[in-house]
């Protein structure tokens, strides 16, 4: 992708001949928008814009001289003014620019929003004045659909607060998701999107049909140019994992070389890793609060009664004289060897320890969330005394 500045090509006279063109045949332009789009225009109206005190003006246009490349304008009190219009203090008014670019540049296809496509709107205006004032041909037109954040009637909005900044997406999505996002439908169809609850959907959509059809097109397209960042490990178990290990890489992936992804886990760490980044970072801006979790910074024995504190210390002495190789799922049977033992509901058990160390009623995969934690402050906690 080529990225073209417009101020930059108006400041440099790339523009001119557009310039000349337009004013030269001010009243035809005039004529093709006031028919294609149906309302009147005033007297006063002009196809350019001039540049005062670094601001531009809409201003009435008096005269164009092509070779000193300068015009005579009215402003504001009625009184002449002249200025040059080879280094952007001349800016066509944003009707005319558009098919002008379409000309200068030789744009072959549009695409826009669709409040643009709407009859007698600005691709309609500029298909006329492209042709009869520049002497060019449109470009195929693509209009496509809004973005609206999900449960929304409207597109986002930047000063409406609905919006969300492309620097901020792109720290939060890999470049793999965003273009499958925009490319899975065709460009008319409008577009949902949740940050807090659709990403986990969205990029496990991805990782299966990568699964099922790496060669498609839209894989193809999704990825185009950009080191792969999405693993085929499902979003919800990195997203259990990586917590769980307190957010370390390294034992997020030896977490998840201990379960049933174990040879994705070989195959695809330095993929893992890279995900690993974004969803750390979703998780600090996007993620909604009740799946996030951290380690509870203390502990109140009052909040526990008889039965969840004989718990919590009975598995406090297991842990005590485990095996110093002891492994999730050693953990993972020591909590329910107590079952029979303190007749307990499994249920009961698992909500009592996820409230012991992360203040919440639910949590990751216990044994090795336990297996995880240095070993001395998990008895202490269990204990009640951490």
């Amino acid at each position: 992708m080529e990225v073209i500045y417009s101020h930059e090509k108006y400041r440099s006279g790339f523009f001119s001949s557009a310039i000349e063109k337009s004013l030269s045949n001010a009243a035809g332009a005039k004529k093709i928008l006031e028919a294609v789009s149906g309302r009147k225009l005033g007297e006063e109206w002009s196809p350019i814009q001039v540049n005062e005190d670094g601001y531009l003006k809409k201003r009435a246009f008096e005269s164009i001289n092509t070779k000193a490349k300068t015009i005579i304008y009215l402003d504001k009190d009625g009184s002449k003014k002249t200025t040059g219009y080879q280094e952007g203090e001349v800016k066509l008014d944003w009707r005319i620019d558009w098919p002008a670019r379409w000309w200068l540049l030789g744009v072959h296809v549009e695409p826009f929003g669709r409040d643009h496509a709407t009859r007698g709107g600005s691709y309609d205006t500029g298909e006329a004045l492209v042709k009869e004032i520049f002497g060019g041909e449109p470009p195929l037109p693509v209009p496509y659909d809004f973005v609206n954040r999900t449960g929304d009637t409207k597109k986002m909005s930047a000063s409406k607060g609905t919006g969300i900044e492309a620097a901020e997406v792109i720290e939060v999505l890999p470049p793999e998701i965003i273009r499958y996002f925009m490319l899975r439908f065709a460009p008319q169809k409008r577009l949902y999107f949740d940050p807090q609850n659709g990403v986990a959907h969205l990029i496990d959509e991805f990782a299966e049909l990568l699964a099922k059809e790496p060669k498609s097109k839209l894989i193809r397209l999704s990825r185009a140019g950009t080191k792969p960042v999405v693993s085929q490990v499902p979003f919800s178990h990195l997203l259990g994992s990586y917590q769980a290990s307190l957010r370390d890489t390294d034992k997020t992936l030896d977490v998840i070389a201990r379960t049933e992804h174990a040879e994705v886990a070989g195959k695809q760490a330095e993929v893992i890793k890279s995900e690993l980044n974004y969803l750390s970072n979703w998780l600090d801006k996007w993620a909604p609060q009740e799946i996030k979790f951290e380690l509870a910074k203390d502990i109140k024995a009052t909040n526990f009664n008889n039965s969840q504190q004989k718990f919590l210390k009975s598995l406090a002495a297991k842990i005590k004289a485990a095996p110093a190789n002891a492994d999730g799922e050693w953990f993972h049977k020591a909590i329910y060897d107590l079952q029979s033992e303190l007749a307990m509901a499994p249920k009961d058990m698992f909500e009592t320890l996820y409230k012991a160390l992360i203040g919440k009623t639910s949590g990751p995969r216990a044994g090795w969330f336990l297996f995880i934690l240095p070993r001395e402050w998990l008895i202490k906690r269990l204990k009640l005394e951490a």
